[in-house]
């Protein structure tokens, strides 16, 4: 990728609820773009050339979940993984950021990595605790040492 990974406050956020009740994070950007994605709290954003990164959390002490999606220009999604654990409470922190990556703490004492292929390059096997979008094209990848 040419352009690096860099916070953004671009979007604007609030907190909604989807049709079947469940939070949801409403995004829009100043062209008037809007997206929904899941979660309750946008914990960051970033931008990576035309395209944006979202990091949420579902406000849950017991059992957090963090959700990264990545958006393209126009808001679309272009792809969307999850690490959720059962009975585990997790706050997310940024460790480190990279050009493609990011380096972040989240339930676990070892940090877990998020790194953002061009183009579906991202394959493999996922960790256990993660989840992502049905078909997928496999652009974020998250590792975890463990």
């Amino acid at each position: 990728m040419s352009a690096a990974l860099t916070p953004s406050e671009e979007l604007t956020w609030t907190a909604a609820s989807g049709p079947d009740g469940t939070p949801v994070c409403e995004l829009a950007d100043a062209a008037a773009h809007s997206a929904r994605v899941d979660g309750a709290l946008v914990e960051a954003r970033f931008r990576i050339g035309a395209e944006h990164l979202v990091v949420t959390s579902h406000d849950s002490p017991y059992e957090e979940r963090l959700d990264f999606t990545l958006l393209g220009p126009r808001l679309q999604t272009l792809d969307h993984v999850w690490i959720a654990f059962a009975y585990t409470p997790g706050i997310f922190t940024l460790i480190r950021l990279e050009p493609a990556a990011l380096d972040f703490g989240f339930a676990t004492p070892e940090p877990w990595r998020l790194a953002i292929a061009a183009d579906g390059q991202g394959a493999g096997r996922d960790p256990a605790g993660v989840g992502r979008m049905k078909r997928s094209p496999r652009r974020l990848r998250l590792s975890h040492p463990a």
